[in-house]
């Protein structure tokens, strides 16, 4: 810090030449830059007038045992001889001379002197009578502010006013003193005073009032100054004038100096954005965006902008969710409106649903509730749509005021405040109660009428509301209108009937519970199909990124796989602990079977646990599609249909069970045990549920099928990685000796059995597709299975069962060839034109062009006559260079299949080249027609 301060002093006092300064400017300076600091050592050479010592051993009852470098004898002596009139030091003094000899001498006389006391000693020099000391630091500003006293200055200045400060020493020639009094000059050249200014100020231009001015726009300049006059080209006319914007065509207000050139339009832009909203955005806001998206072509005919950009549309989405709520997100114009976030709206007289909207919610399986002495009971769950017939018989219940309910047979009773015959409520009288005539309550005979109140507080007559429910499309009326049946329903969504007047949800009524119902059931459904679509999305996107982690895992799995395994068959490994616990479903092949080599195809425990880690992420993945597959299955509306069905079931059994008890003596009990009489009562049931058995949407199930055939294709496909790798032979510890082992022909037969399992299931997907008339799903079924078949025959002809590509393997795969083409054919000259859609056929199409190029090039690769590309070239360096450890030399048969050979790499032995069977190798030199392949040597390279 002193350090700082004191090059921060050198610096003000030299000048550029290196020499002093031989003048200063006074100004206000704060204390700590008035007094020069330095440290003893560097004071050596120098003095100065006055100096102050700070011993540092300040602290008063502090015993630090010692005082530190003030024990040496030539410091003290430079501390003490610097100063020229006088010196303060500031310490402890009795530390001093417990420490010192030096220090005890040098205080004895300050002692002897007087010059010893307990604080620093101040005198006023304007004011010799005022004397204090100060004992701490902080009592400078208290006991002398200004370096003075409290007296007055009382000092005149050179504008003539008395100086407004307190006694002070620190500017005796007031240099620094500011004068804040109203100033008293006159202005030199128009003699006006100085207004609002104060003494010590500058006066400035004139501020005194004048004439007003009439500008070159023609609007008066008022509230004119004097130094207005001297610059009357500098002023700007502030008069507000109405003007039309080249650059949009909107009219503006604005001060008249401006431009219309430069000014920013804050009219709203109200251009119709590409979602159909309008633009919120400021005008100008939009004409920069449209100039920067283009610069050569933003302005039309009449020179103005073309406001062809725009800010994000601000507006809500507004839109009305099928489960009723509004959509609060904004503007998502061309896509779906997300989840609905409100709380779920379902309830029930039993429960009420606290989940979030989005989540389908349990069908309620408490008993109905509506019943009456005219129709009898529900027989249904709560959740599920009735299948009694309404009553439209009046209620023979007394409400609170002594009068008979209005209301109809089976219904909650309304409050006394709805009674026909003694309400007093206005609001009531006035209502419009009949939807079709228009007519008051007041002006309805109730003794005819049936009287329905809804929960939102509104009243309707029961025909009305019946009609405005839609009640004729749930059950079957007569001629005479009797209600005689009820009407099948399906899954299909239909529309939330509301109150008429407030649009409240019309609920809690047992008369329209098979309509409310059933809106809540379609609800349901298509949360649970949204949910699972999202989860289904997710999935696939993990997929995505899972199989793009494997490419950078691979390398390092591989070189794991290299390193020979122990084995020790002593040590049993239950495989099936390993695997999370989970519901399976049977159509779809576990995961254990991915995981358990050892168990299946006796691999070793070492390759299967660097396996499993290899790609459990995808097996997670895998086990989420399973347990997703394993939901579509019971989607609300069969949940619903089944608890419909066991319900009724188990009452007509308890109906009968009560019949025969009364009529014990005329029944015959084993009729009622019989599996005859069990199905006639469950056709009777499935005959009188009142709901259509619904079909499963299999959609997602299809897609998450698809998902996991895409897994285990990213499966077979780490797996055909992984057979290259793998030596021929390896040297293996088991039980304690040392074995030859090859595990390429294991790994070869799990990579058989992948291709078995995805076989399976894309045969699973088109029977399923083929059932449920899903023709798209079927079509990208077929070309993922005709895709996979090339794969699969590769596979075979890289690793041949017999180790050779024979006749019978390339005649096997000719046949398959035949038989991809053959669907490929089927799916463009039969199946696609009969879907009549044209973007999904032109897709198709061209992806069956590319199978049908694999398929060329795999019929040639069986029969030989092809040349191998470089893919495969390199498949084949790569393999036979981990089998042998030659010189790197390559060669190649007269048919131009290449070889190389082991150890030294010359010609030792003859031998026979497995695919054409000439002669190769050679005895001393090559064999005839045989060369080198420089191809593959600088594959090496």
């Amino acid at each position: 810090m002193i350090t700082h301060m004191e090059e921060g002093i050198d610096a003000e006092n030299e000048n550029t030449d290196g020499g002093s300064t031989t003048f200063t400017i006074a100004s206000e300076k704060k204390l700590s830059q008035q007094v020069i600091l330095r440290t003893v050592d560097n004071f050596q050479g120098e003095e100065a007038d006055i100096v102050i010592v700070s011993l540092v051993r300040n602290c008063k009852n502090v015993d630090r045992g010692n005082i530190g470098f003030l024990k040496s004898r030539n410091r003290s002596n430079v501390l003490l001889s610097r100063a020229k009139h006088g010196m303060f030091l500031l310490g402890n003094a009795e530390l001093m001379e417990k420490y010192s000899d030096f220090w005890k001498r040098v205080l004895l006389i300050l002692h002897e002197r007087g010059q010893i006391g307990p604080g620093f000693p101040i005198i006023c020099a304007q004011h010799p009578d005022y004397r204090n000391s100060i004992y701490e630091a902080g009592q400078f500003n208290e006991i002398s502010p200004d370096g003075g006293c409290f007296e007055p200055c009382q000092q005149q200045l050179k504008c003539g006013h008395t100086c407004p400060y307190k006694c002070h020493s620190d500017d005796p020639q007031h240099v620094g003193v500011f004068c804040r009094k109203d100033c008293v000059r006159l202005h030199p050249d128009c003699q006006h005073p100085c207004l609002n200014k104060m003494c010590g100020e500058e006066c400035g231009e004139c501020l005194f009032s004048v004439e007003n001015i009439t500008l070159s726009c023609g609007h008066e300049y008022k509230n004119t100054k004097c130094r207005d006059k001297k610059n009357i080209d500098k002023l700007l006319c502030h008069e507000m004038v109405q003007r039309i914007l080249p650059k949009c065509g909107h009219e503006h207000l604005m001060e008249c100096f401006e431009s219309v050139d430069d000014f920013e339009c804050t009219e709203k832009c109200k251009q119709t954005l590409p979602c159909g909203h309008t633009c919120t955005s400021r005008c100008f806001e939009c004409q920069i965006f449209s100039i920067k998206a283009n610069p050569n072509n933003h302005l039309d005919s009449e020179g103005r902008v073309i406001r062809s950009h725009h800010k994000k549309c601000t507006h809500k989405c507004q839109r009305t969710l099928f489960c009723g709520h509004i959509c609060k997100e904004g503007c998502h114009d061309g896509r779906s409106c997300k989840p609905c976030r409100s709380f779920c709206n379902v309830s029930c007289i039993h429960s009420k649903c606290k989940q979030a909207c989005s989540e389908p919610c349990s069908v309620c399986a408490e008993v109905c509730e509506w019943q009456c002495e005219h129709e009898g009971a529900c027989n249904l769950p709560c959740g599920v749509p009735c299948i009694r017939l309404p009553c439209d018989l009046r209620c023979e219940k007394i409400l609170d005021c002594g009068h008979q309910c209005f209301g109809l047979c089976g219904e909650m009773c309304p409050s006394s405040k709805y009674c026909a015959e003694c309400t007093t409520d206005d609001n009531i009288k006035n209502q419009v109660v009949d939807l079709i005539m228009q007519e008051t309550f007041a002006e309805v005979d109730w003794t005819l009428e049936r009287m329905v109140v809804l929960r939102c507080g509104h009243v309707y007559t029961a025909e009305s509301l019946d009609n405005w429910m839609g009640m004729k499309e749930y059950y079957e009326m007569d001629d005479d209108n009797n209600w005689i049946g009820v009407n099948p329903i399906t899954s299909h969504l239909g529309e939330s009937k509301k109150c008429p007047q407030c649009r409240s949800p019309i609920k809690y009524i047992y008369r329209y519970g098979r309509a409310t119902k059933k809106h809540v059931l379609d609800v349901q459904n298509k949360k649970f199909l949204t949910k699972c679509d999202i989860q289904l999305k997710e999935q696939i996107n993990s997929t995505t990124n899972a199989t793009t982690h494997l490419e950078s895992k691979r390398k390092r799995m591989l070189e794991e796989i290299k390193i020979p395994p122990k084995i020790k068959r002593n040590k049993e490994m239950n495989i099936m602990e390993r695997e999370p616990k989970f519901k399976a479903i049977s159509e779809v092949i576990p995961t254990e079977q991915y995981t358990s080599l050892e168990k299946y195809y006796h691999i070793p425990t070492t390759h299967e646990e660097r396996w499993r880690k290899h790609i459990e992420v995808l097996l997670a993945i895998y086990r989420k599609l399973m347990r997703l597959m394993l939901a579509t299955k019971s989607p609300p509306y069969k949940l619903a249909y089944e608890a419909a069905v066991s319900r009724l079931y188990e009452s007509k059994t308890q109906i009968n069970m009560d019949d025969l008890v009364k009529n014990l003596e005329t029944t015959n009990i084993s009729d009622y045990d019989s599996p005859v009489r069990q199905r006639v009562k469950f056709q009777e049931t499935l005959a009188e549920v009142g709901i259509i058995a619904p079909k499963v949407d299999v959609r997602v199930y299809l897609d998450a099928f698809f998902c996991i055939v895409n897994i285990q294709k990213a499966i077979f496909h780490e797996v055909s990685k992984v057979i290259p790798e793998l030596p021929k032979e390896t040297l293996v510890e088991v039980e304690a000796s040392v074995q030859r082992v090859s595990y390429n022909k294991n790994w070869i037969n799990f990579g058989e059995r992948v291709i078995a399992t995805i076989r399976k299931h894309l045969d699973s997907i088109i029977t399923v597709s083929q059932e449920n008339q899903y023709r798209r799903h079927l079509v990208l079924a077929s070309l993922e299975l005709a895709e996979f078949e090339v794969k699969a025959e590769r596979f075979r002809l890289k690793h041949p069962p017999t180790g050779t590509v024979n006749p019978t393997l390339q005649e096997s795969v000719k046949n398959k060839c035949a038989e991809i083409e053959k669907i490929c054919i089927h799916i463009c000259d039969e199946v696609l034109p009969k879907m009549n859609v044209e973007h999904f056929e032109k897709e198709c199409k061209s992806r069956v062009d590319k199978i049908l190029l694999e398929v060329v090039d795999l019929h040639s690769a069986a029969m030989k006559d092809r040349p191998l590309t470089y893919e495969e070239k390199l498949d084949i360096h790569k393999a036979m260079s981990n089998e042998f450890q030659g010189s790197g030399h390559w060669y190649e048969c007269p048919n131009g299949h290449p070889y190389t050979i082991g150890d030294c790499g010359n010609a030792n032995q003859s031998r026979r080249c497995p695919d054409c069977g000439e002669q190769i190798g050679g005895e001393g030199i090559l064999a005839a027609r045989n060369r080198r392949n420089l191809e593959y040597e600088r594959m090496q390279s």
